[in-house]
């Protein structure tokens, strides 16, 4: 087993990071992560020929006993690619290729998010108001409309969604003003 490189780093959101690279099947050394990484991914980038390869990220509550792919299952790394972003937690994760053969080599990049980097791409289709607040022109608002933290508008800020959400809170901010227009993607918010 070839170790290019170990690094944790905070850059571009990831919040834990592993690479190595394998030309036989092993596991890699443990990374802890004390339960706070919420989010996996293992991409694989092969060198030469490669007959055969399976990954997985591994998970341990110990660092001793190991649920193997208890983060990913196992994945066929023949090619370049990417698992899923997958929702887990662990005390602590590890890389494992339980085959690799041909003669090749595959480089194995882990990444781990606190917070889900691939977020949902639904719309929201009904809003309706709670104790508190008033919706313009009536609740629930389901195509566009107006929401009301106060009932004075005066000197509120105004918050708009729409395809691009804007918040100016240049304004007493005590009170706010939503402004809904048309379906709003859950990614923009």
């Amino acid at each position: 087993m070839l170790l290019v490189a170990a690094l944790c780093q905070a850059q571009g959101g990831v919040n834990a990071y592993r690479t190595v690279t394998q030309s036989a099947p092993a596991s890699d050394v443990t990374i802890t992560e004390n339960t706070t990484i919420l989010y996996h991914q293992i991409s694989f980038v092969k060198t030469g020929t490669v007959s055969a390869c399976t990954v997985a990220i591994d998970s341990s509550a110990d660092g001793t006993t190991w649920t193997a792919g208890g983060i990913i299952a196992g994945t066929t790394c023949t090619s370049n690619g990417s698992s899923a972003v997958t929702s887990a937690n662990a005390k602590y994760v590890r890389i494992t290729s339980t085959a690799l053969s041909g003669g090749g080599s595959v480089q194995f990049f882990y990444k781990g998010w606190t917070y889900n980097p691939t977020p949902g791409t639904g719309s929201v289709t009904s809003i309706t108001c709670g104790t508190g607040l008033t919706c313009t022109p009536g609740s629930p608002i389901t195509t566009s409309g107006t929401i009301n933290a106060s009932s004075s508008t005066a000197n509120c800020t105004v918050v708009t969604f729409s395809a691009t959400p804007t918040f100016d809170a240049s304004g007493n901010v005590s009170c706010f003003q939503i402004t809904l227009t048309g379906s709003v993607p859950s990614s923009t918010y």
